[in-house]
C-alpha cells in the first residue's frame, strides 16, 4: 500500500507531503485546485515523461518520493530480478533538474525509466477518466480474463515461450535463407575452385622461387656479361686485383722480418686473396650453368600469368590471399551440408515447442471458457445496480487455428443497454457514462483477484449522479475493503464511503496547491459545501449527516454479510 507521499517544487507544488491509509482514501478540492496535479507527479513515478514545464521553481529540483508497505511474496522475486534490494519499506523516487534532466530511484538505488516503469506498475495502478479506452485493447482484456480465471503467471509463461518460438522461427528462417543463397552460389563456387585448383603454385616460397628463376632467365646474357668482366677485372688482366695483391703481398712479407704488425697485415691480405680465388671460381660456376632457355623461360611466364589472371579476376593482391580465398570457398561448400543438420535439429526444437505452447494454450483456453460465466454475470449484476437496468455484459472469446500472443484465443467485450437489442463491441456502443461504469465493474472484479496493491481513481463516477452515485461510492468502497484505493471525486455521495478523507486546496496567496487530511466535523462540512456550494447551511449539513451516516451502516452491512 502507499504509506506517503512528497511533492516538491512539482508545477504549482511549493511542498507537499501526505500520509495515506488503509481502505478507501478519498481526495476532494475545487476545480483548478491542483488534484489533477498530484496524479501528474504520481505518473512520473511511473515513468511518464517529464520536462523543466514541470518544475515549480525553474531554480530547484523537482522531487517525487513516494512509501510503500510490500506485503506481495511476488515482489521480492521481482526485485531479484532486476538486481534490487528487497525491503518491505519500499521508496520510489524522481527527480528533474533545473536543465531537464531526470533520475529514478528505486530504494535510493539509481536506475533507468524501464525499471522504475516496471515496479511503479506492480505497486499502484491509475486508472483516470479516459482509461476507458483501454476496453478496445486486446492485451488489456486478456489480462482481466485471465487475471479472474487465475492463471496470470501461466499465460505469462506462455507468452514467454512464444516468443521464445517467433525468435527461434526467426532464426530458423535466416539459416533456410543461407542454405538456399549457398545454394544458388554452390555452381558458382565449384567453377571458382577448379581454376584455383590449377594454381602453378601451393605456397609464397614456390611463388618467390619461380619468379627468381624467371628473372634470372630473363636476363642470362646481361649475367653472363656481368660476371665475365667480374672475372677479368679480378684475375685475368695483367692489372687484376689478385696481382695486385700478390705484390702487396711481397711488399708487407719484407716488412714481416721487421715487425710482427706487418707480418699480421700479410695474413689479411693473404686471406683476402683466397676468399677472391674462391670467389672467382663461384663466379665461373655461375657463368658456365647461367644459359638463355626459351622453352624453360615460356613455361614460368605461363606459370606467372595464371597467377597474375587469378590475382585480377579475385582483387587481391597476393597469393596469400588467393590461398585463403580457395579455403573459404571450400569452407562454404562444406558448411552447405552443416548448415542443413543445423536447421533439422532447429526444426526438431522447434515443433517440440509448438508441441509444448499448444498444450499450454489449449489449457489456457479451457480455464478462460470456465471462468467467462461468472465476469459475464458479476459485470452485467452491478451495472444493473448501478442503473443500466437491462444491461447485459458478455465476453465473446474466439478461437483460432493458429497460435498467437494469447495462445488461440482473442476476445470481444460486448455490452447493451436494451434488452432488445443484440450485445454489441463495448466501444462502439457504450456512453460515456456507461464506459465509466463497466470499466468500475471491471476494475472491481480485477482488485478482487488481488492484481494490485493500490488502485488509485480519477473520477471514475463521471457522468452518473443520485443515487446511482451512492451505489458507485458503494462499489469502491467494497473494493477498498481488500485493496488501498485512493479516490479523487466531485461527488458528495462518493465521498461518503471514505475511510480517510483529504482535501486539495489552492492558497491564493501564494498561488500553491496544498492538502490537509480532514477530521470527522471537517469532512462533514466538506460534504455539505459539495452537496450545496460555497453557502452551507443546516440542510445542508443534515444532508451530509445523512450521507455519512447511510454509507457506514452500509459497511458495516456489508462488512457483516461477508464475515
Amino acid at each position: 500500500m502507499l504509506r506517503s507521499l512528497l511533492i516538491q517544487d512539482f508545477i504549482l507544488i511549493d511542498y507537499l507531503e501526505i500520509d495515506f491509509r488503509t481502505g478507501l482514501n478519498i481526495i476532494t478540492g475545487e476545480t483548478g485546485a491542483g488534484k489533477s496535479i498530484i496524479l501528474g507527479a504520481l505518473g512520473l513515478l511511473q515513468g511518464n515523461r517529464a520536462d523543466t514545464e514541470s518544475l515549480g521553481d525553474k531554480n530547484k529540483k523537482c522531487i517525487i518520493e513516494a512509501r510503500f508497505n510490500l506485503n506481495q511474496g511476488h515482489l521480492k522475486s521481482l526485485f531479484e530480478k532486476l538486481e534490487l534490494d528487497y525491503d518491505t519499506d519500499c521508496i520510489l523516487r524522481r527527480e528533474i533538474s533545473p536543465q531537464g534532466r531526470s533520475r529514478a530511484f528505486v530504494n535510493d538505488t539509481p536506475v533507468n525509466l524501464q525499471i522504475l516503469k516496471t515496479v511503479a506498475g506492480e505497486l499502484f495502478d491509475i486508472h483516470s477518466q479516459h482509461q476507458s479506452l483501454l476496453l478496445a485493447n486486446p492485451d488489456f482484456r486478456m489480462q482481466l480474463i485471465d487475471t479472474k480465471a487465475g492463471i496470470k503467471s501461466l499465460a505469462q509463461e506462455y507468452q514467454k515461450n512464444y516468443q521464445s518460438y517467433l525468435e527461434g522461427l526467426a532464426v530458423l528462417r535466416q539459416q533456410v535463407s543461407r542454405i538456399e543463397q549457398a545454394k544458388m552460389e554452390e555452381d558458382y563456387w565449384h567453377f571458382q575452385l577448379e581454376q584455383l585448383a590449377d594454381l602453378p603454385f601451393r605456397d609464397a616460397n614456390e611463388h618467390l622461387q619461380t619468379e627468381e628463376e624467371f628473372e634470372e632467365l630473363s636476363h642470362a646474357e646481361e649475367i653472363q656479361r656481368s660476371l665475365s668482366e667480374c672475372i677479368e677485372l679480378i684475375d685475368s688482366s695483367e692489372m687484376s686485383i689478385l696481382s695486385s695483391l700478390h705484390l702487396v703481398k711481397n711488399a708487407l712479407d719484407q716488412a714481416s722480418r721487421y715487425s710482427p704488425r706487418a707480418r699480421e697485415l700479410s695474413s689479411r691480405i693473404e686471406q683476402v686473396r683466397i676468399e677472391l680465388k674462391d670467389l672467382v671460381q663461384e663466379a665461373i660456376h655461375v657463368s658456365e650453368s647461367t644459359h638463355f632457355q626459351p622453352d624453360t623461360l615460356e613455361s614460368l611466364r605461363q606459370k606467372l600469368d595464371i597467377l597474375n589472371t587469378q590475382l585480377l579476376k579475385h582483387r587481391v593482391n597476393s597469393l596469400e590471399e588467393l590461398l585463403d580465398l580457395q579455403k573459404e570457398m571450400q569452407g562454404k561448400l562444406g558448411n552447405i551440408s552443416s548448415l542443413e543438420e543445423e536447421a533439422a535439429a532447429m526444426k526438431k526444437n522447434l515443433d517440440q515447442l509448438k508441441a509444448n505452447l499448444v498444450e499450454q494454450a489449449t489449457h489456457l483456453h479451457s480455464k478462460r471458457e470456465e471462468v467467462l460465466p461468472q465476469i459475464d454475470t458479476y459485470v452485467s449484476s452491478n451495472l444493473r445496480n448501478l442503473g443500466i437496468k437491462q444491461a447485459h455484459f458478455e465476453i465473446q472469446l474466439d478461437q483460432a487455428s493458429d497460435l498467437s500472443t494469447h495462445g488461440f484465443d482473442s476476445s470481444q467485450f460486448l455490452f447493451t443497454a436494451n434488452k432488445q437489442q443484440k450485445a454489441r463491441e463495448v466501444s462502439k456502443v457504450a456512453s460515456g457514462g456507461e464506459l465509466s461504469r463497466i470499466m468500475l465493474c471491471l476494475k472491481s472484479l480485477h482488485a478482487e483477484a488481488g492484481n494490485y496493491p493500490t488502485l488509485i481513481f480519477d473520477e471514475i463516477d463521471t457522468g452518473v449522479s443520485g443515487e446511482i452515485a451512492h451505489k458507485v461510492g458503494g462499489i469502491v468502497r467494497q473494493i477498498a475493503i481488500d485493496t488501498q484505493v485512493i479516490n479523487i471525486t466531485h461527488l458528495p455521495q462518493v465521498a461518503a464511503h471514505g475511510d480517510s478523507h483529504y482535501l486539495v486546496f489552492k492558497d491564493e496567496a501564494t498561488n500553491t496547491t496544498g492538502i490537509k487530511e480532514l477530521n470527522k466535523d471537517e469532512r462533514k462540512l466538506e460534504i455539505a459545501k459539495m452537496l450545496s456550494g460555497a453557502q452551507v447551511d443546516d440542510t445542508a449539513l443534515e444532508h451530509a449527516a445523512k450521507l455519512l451516516q447511510e454509507s457506514k451502516f452500509q459497511h458495516s452491512t456489508s462488512n457483516k454479510s461477508q464475515a
